[in-house]
């Protein structure tokens, strides 16, 4: 084993200790402990899980992804957004859904923007999140829908299937079923009549 592999087994097995010292793997929060003894230890996992998903490699940007989801992704949000801006797709997909679930209001944004790059493992995860948004998601599910891409447009309507009931989300699909393409229409009113 080379020694900058030994490095990065060495640092991934500091990190799984100082989040599991910490007590918080398999939680869904990762806020600092206020324990004197185990402060030091959070702080330097959280430094280098941060570090690692700042690296140019792939493999350590998984690594840190995987490390982030036994936590939640709460403190990590802006590593988060840069991996989900400029990551590899398969990454960007995950690095996505980690800080959706923090509802960071910048999250929508890059939602919306993963959706409207028509790239599918992007879509079909940024179009799952819409609906936690409520009202905001709905507008952004508005703009998508003039997206020019079908496959866009097609995801978006799925997506409002599972926007809560509203009179604004019947709205949007009658609208669609009335103005867009005549794919796009049907699926819009197989929505709507499924009893949104």
């Amino acid at each position: 084993m080379s020694g900058q592999r030994k490095t990065k087994t060495l640092l991934g097995r500091i990190v799984m200790a100082g989040i599991g010292l910490c007590g918080f793997a398999g939680t869904a929060s990762a806020a600092a402990p206020t324990h004197t003894l185990v402060e030091p230890a959070w702080r330097a996992a959280t430094h280098a899980v941060a570090t690692m998903l700042e690296s140019d490699s792939p493999r350590d940007v998984a690594m840190a992804l995987r490390l982030v989801q036994d936590v939640g992704g709460a403190g990590f949000e802006d590593q988060l957004l840069d991996v989900a801006k400029d990551g590899e797709s398969e990454l960007a997909a995950v690095a996505l859904s980690l800080v959706a679930q923090t509802s960071d209001p910048r999250a929508l944004e890059q939602l919306e923007a993963a959706i409207a790059s028509g790239d599918p493992a992007l879509v079909s995860v940024a179009t799952v999140w819409l609906p936690a948004y409520g009202a905001r998601g709905l507008e952004a599910a508005k703009r998508l829908l003039e997206h020019p891409s079908p496959v866009v447009r097609h995801a978006v309507v799925g997506a409002l299937a599972h926007f809560p009931p509203s009179d604004a989300v019947r709205g949007v699909l009658a609208d669609t079923g009335r103005h867009a393409d005549a794919r796009t229409a049907r699926l819009a009113q197989r929505v709507l009549t499924a009893g949104l």
